[in-house]
């Protein structure tokens, strides 16, 4: 796995780091960034399984950063000094929050839970759940009843049998993770739950017709794809 230590303190960088190259093992590639735009440019071009992400930095702090990579496929642990944010991590769907000074024990365990996280996701029809975030509240949803997700600018809508929550993750992060044999991407700003199809209309514009009468187009160079998945759902 690739990690990257964002802290604006280079001892705590560079223990954070020999901890992670000596102790934990499945952390193959670790790098360091010593601000939010150096940790921006660091994780837009190292695509990081995780992020162990200070909170007070220089003259910007851990969430600034989080605000600005929204819906990011990283899971983020928090490493700081400070108590008072812990609530406030939660909220921004922290997987780990760890205390200064860093007790070895905790960041191993939470190095082997990272791992077991993205081993269960390579494995996506064992999901039953998801949790999202729309910036005030954490929400945990049935897959079963997510009817499609869709983009809306930076966000994403996700309508379930019941509501629709719009949430700051976007349309790729649940393109990934949801299972590729119950969800598929009809069209670059929607991803509808095969379960949920009522109708779909073939023609010049492929249309499909799904529960609550919610209605989204097939783009015409997915329509194919998407027909012969509809056909093997069948079989």
């Amino acid at each position: 796995m690739r990690a990257i230590v964002i802290d604006d303190e280079k001892n705590s960088r560079q223990l954070m780091s020999t901890l992670l190259n000596e102790y934990c093992s499945q952390i193959q590639e670790v790098h360091l960034a010593d601000s939010v735009e150096n940790a921006i440019q660091l994780i837009n071009t190292v695509n990081p399984h995780l992020i162990f992400l200070d909170i007070e930095l220089q003259n910007e702090n851990g969430f600034d950063l989080l605000d600005r990579l929204h819906g990011s496929s990283f899971l983020t642990c928090f490493a700081t000094g400070y108590e008072k944010y812990a609530l406030k991590a939660i909220k921004y769907g922290a997987f780990a929050y760890l205390l200064k000074p860093i007790d070895l024990e905790e960041l191993k365990n939470t190095v082997d839970k990272v791992e077991r996280h993205f081993k269960n996701t390579q494995l996506p029809d064992r999901i039953n759940s998801i949790w999202v975030n729309d910036s005030s509240n954490l929400w945990k949803i049935n897959v079963n009843e997510i009817i499609a997700v869709s983009s809306s600018g930076n966000y994403s809508e996700i309508a379930t049998l019941n509501n629709t929550i719009l949430t700051i993750e976007k349309l790729k992060y649940f393109e990934d993770l949801l299972p590729k044999n119950a969800f598929f991407r009809t069209h670059r700003s929607h991803i509808v739950n095969i379960e949920h199809i009522v109708k779909i209309q073939e023609g010049r514009t492929g249309k499909v017709l799904l529960e609550r009468q919610i209605e989204l187009p097939v783009a015409n160079r997915r329509l194919k794809d998407f027909l012969e998945v509809i056909s093997n759902f069948n079989s």
